[in-house]
């Protein structure tokens, strides 16, 4: 198996990239005319998942590394400028290290003062960039938080890569966006290596056929018996949704589907946009071209929605029971959850 399919191999962590690399590889993802070969692909999802805008906006960007601020105090670790340079996005990467001193503000008022749109976004490691974002903006300054300030976690760094390696018609830049998500999962989330799972695999073989053939059986209905196992523990049902199997909650007329297991990057679903709307929800919908289209990925709903996460890829029922609820009240607002 090991010579065949070298499942701990990841060309990326030979490399060990730093703050800076990471920072020249999203800048390579995010130009159109890079030797990936994939247009303004990674680009797109990068404007609308990360950064929450239009990609139709940002046509014909372009992106630099290592920007010096106008004053020469500080350096923009990525800057996409629109074609006309009247917009620009500020994307600053942290993956372990902390804020330098008024860092995003000073940022945000350098680029003002030549645009007439600027967007200042930071990719943090911190596990709850929201809560990192807002402690650094309130010691740079008394000014609220503005909108045009956000932050997503490296765990919507990982995501994005691994949903750009699957929409990537290039095989070898797709193994490559896998090692990198690999690498930012291991070495930046600390999530568990393949170690365990080689661990596993290796006793499963020494089994024999007939250990594998179980093995196959059980991973076959463990998502089914996961999903079954929490639906019931919340009052809900269970439905198959693009293949896998959901959690199926009813919170005051809105349906609900959650994908916990059998899915690396669970995802809720909400069958009736207009409801939610009508209860205030804040979802996100995603691109046509998505297997689903009406999602959105749980780790990003706070704390909860990232303990949820945590929860269901452990398989950890009890917390999966706790935590179902409240992120579902979060995603429909102040509708009230059914006992």
């Amino acid at each position: 198996m090991a010579q065949r399919f070298a499942p701990r191999f990841n060309a990326v962590s030979l490399f060990t990239p730093g703050e800076n690399n990471l920072s020249a590889i999203f800048r390579w993802l995010l130009d159109e005319s890079e030797t990936h070969g994939q247009g303004p692909l990674f680009r797109s999802r990068f404007i609308n998942d990360l950064l929450g805008d239009d990609p139709a906006r940002w046509h014909g960007a372009r992106v630099t590394t290592e920007v010096t601020t106008s004053d020469g105090t500080g350096r923009i670790d990525l800057l996409m400028e629109s074609r006309d340079g009247a917009r620009c996005a500020v994307i600053e990467n942290k993956p372990w290290a902390g804020w330098q001193t008024d860092q995003l503000f000073r940022y945000l008022d350098d680029q003002q003062n030549c645009r007439t749109e600027v967007r200042v976004h930071a990719l943090v490691g911190h596990p709850d960039a929201s809560a990192s974002l807002n402690q650094h903006w309130s010691e740079s300054t008394a000014t609220p938080l503005p909108s045009t300030v956000t932050a997503s976690g490296y765990d919507a760094v990982v995501t994005w890569l691994e949903d750009c390696a699957m929409i990537c018609r290039a095989e070898r830049v797709r193994g490559f966006l896998n090692d990198l998500a690999g690498y930012c999962r291991e070495v930046i989330l600390s999530e568990p290596s393949m170690e365990e799972a080689n661990e596993t695999a290796r006793i499963i073989l020494a089994g024999g056929e007939e250990a594998l053939a179980a093995a196959r059986s059980i991973a076959a209905a463990l998502p089914l018996a996961l999903a079954t196992d929490a639906a019931r523990r919340v009052a809900g049902s269970v439905e198959i949704v693009g293949g896998n199997p959901t959690v199926r909650v009813d919170i005051s007329g809105a349906v609900i589907h959650f994908v916990l297991f059998g899915d690396l990057t669970p995802w809720a679903g909400v069958t009736d946009k207009t409801r939610v709307e009508t209860l205030g929800g804040t979802l996100a919908w995603a691109a046509p071209e998505r297997q689903w289209p009406r999602w959105i990925y749980v780790r990003k709903i706070g704390v909860d929605g990232r303990s949820l996460y945590d929860a269901a890829r452990t398989g950890d029922l009890d917390a999966v029971e706790r935590l179902l609820p409240v992120v579902a009240r979060t995603m429909i607002g102040d509708a009230a959850v059914p006992s």
